[in-house]
């Protein structure tokens, strides 16, 4: 079982790690000036969306393969996205419950 109130992973350089005390996982700064902010809650989001999708099984280049091919320059909208997870988790692998649970997700 994993302890998701330590750093653990980075997407980026994130600007200010916090301790494990803290209330946020991550900061990071974004280009657009913005910060995006990365509570315990969401990293347990994300462990059940990662396991329920098999994304952990597949290769960090796979994944980032799939979306380079289906991005037109640096912008990835919401329809490029979607058809990336539909190539990466085919819904016929998946059962009912989890293809609505994702479709609200994503």
């Amino acid at each position: 079982q994993r302890t998701w109130h330590q750093p653990v992973a980075t997407l980026g350089p994130p600007s200010v790690v916090l301790s494990a005390s803290s209330e946020a996982v991550f900061r990071f700064e974004l280009a657009s000036g913005g910060e995006l902010i990365f509570l315990p809650i969401d990293a347990d989001l994300l462990d059940l969306i990662v396991t329920t999708t098999g994304l952990h099984k597949r290769s960090v280049s796979m994944v980032f393969e799939a979306f380079l091919e289906a991005t037109s320059g640096n912008e990835l909208n919401k329809q490029v996205f979607d058809a990336c997870i539909r190539k990466l988790v085919p819904g016929r692998s998946l059962g009912r419950q989890e293809q609505v649970y994702l479709s609200y997700t994503f």
